[in-house]
Formats: structure tokens, sequence, C-alpha cells
């Protein structure tokens, strides 16, 4: 399995920013910035963190020689042109939360939940002030993932 599936993959199923998805460390430690908190038990998608090689001993998709910003903007650029290359319009790696938010509402979990601490005045204001031409998630809701 490549690095970009394996991200887009961990990004679908787990609901993580791009800059913690792209900074999780392999040791489950928050060295890199990027933790990992399962919400619900893992849909069976066909493929493993395990299933591909990591980038190196500590990091699975950063080198940890350039800046956590940094990183996080070259994983959003090349996800960008994945994105537009599959006809996908205004697609952007937030997307993949919004989806995960969506799944977990549709499988019973509670709104306050899935929202967190941060409640849904938070969220509204941030939806107000998007400048996003689609309402939903982008990628589709199915039953299985979305990559083979």
């Amino acid at each position: 399995m490549t690095w970009m599936r394996a991200l887009l993959l961990l990004l679908r199923y787990s609901g993580l920013l791009i800059g913690d998805a792209v900074r999780l460390a392999r040791t489950g430690s928050r060295t890199g910035g990027g933790s990992c908190t399962r919400r619900r038990p893992a849909r069976r998608s066909g493929a493993r963190m395990n299933d591909f090689t990591p980038m190196n001993e500590r990091f699975y998709f950063w080198s940890g020689a350039s800046s956590r910003d940094g990183v996080a903007r070259t994983y959003m650029n090349r996800l960008g042109k994945i994105l537009a290359l599959a006809g996908i319009k205004g697609g952007h790696t937030h997307r993949f939360r919004d989806t995960f938010a969506v799944e977990l509402l549709l499988a019973g979990e509670p709104l306050e939940r899935v929202l967190g601490p941060a409640g849904p005045q938070q969220h509204q204001s941030h939806r107000d002030t998007a400048d996003s031409g689609a309402s939903g998630p982008l990628i589709p809701v199915s039953s299985g993932p979305p990559f083979r």
C-alpha cells in the first residue's frame, strides 16, 4: 500500500485532522503532535496501518526533518491534486473529517459527543464563515472503504 492510500484511509476512517494524521507517531506517543483516539470500533477496511512501509521508525508519514506546518501543507497539496484528478470539485482534506462525523451520527452517536467540548455553537460559527460551495460531506458515505 502506498503512503497516499494509507493516509486517505486514515483520514477517512479516523476523523483526524490532516496535521495530526501526517505527524502520527508510530509509538502512539504525542512526539509528533498527532494522537489517535478511536471513538468507535474501526470499520473493516481491508487495510491496516501495518500494511505499508512507514516513513521511518518514529512516524508513519513524516520524516521529522521538516516543520510541523510544512509537512501538513505538503500533504494537503498532494491530496488536493488527487481529489482534483478524481473530479471532486472543491475537495479538501477536511471533508474526510466531515464524512467521519456523519457516519458517527448515522451510527447513533449523540451529536454532543460527535461535536466534542466545543459544542454546536463553535461549529456553527465555523460553518457560517466557511466559504464552501457544498453542504454536507463531499466524500460519499458508504458501507465500505472508498478505495480498493
